[in-house]
């Protein structure tokens, strides 16, 4: 079992299904992905904004994200954990880029 066998042991069938889909540029299955995880997301989104008028920015930002850096997953632990250490991440630099702003 090599490191990406393994770490499709962390996701469910569909999901597992609907990333490698989404690697071969299935747009269907792209849509299919916002939707699996989108939810999550937002929470971490909406959990980690003051205002919530900028929360679909944001969360457009992180979707982006995810995709463009796709091919950084290896698989090695859960997508859902990888994804929402993007979107954790990206909220920060937002959040980083704000008070830079203001000063």
């Amino acid at each position: 079992m090599n490191a990406t066998d393994a770490g499709r042991a962390h996701l469910p069938p569909d999901l597992t299904g609907c990333l490698e889909r989404v690697r071969r540029g299935d747009q269907d299955a792209a849509r299919e992905l916002i939707e699996q995880v989108g939810p999550m997301v937002n929470r971490i989104v909406r959990m980690h904004l003051p205002r919530r008028d900028s929360a679909e920015d944001l969360t457009q930002e992180v979707f982006i994200k995810m995709f463009t850096r796709l091919g950084q997953y290896r698989g090695t632990s859960s997508f859902r954990g990888w994804l929402a250490q993007v979107a954790r991440r990206t909220c920060y630099d937002h959040l980083r880029a704000q008070r830079l702003r203001a000063l």
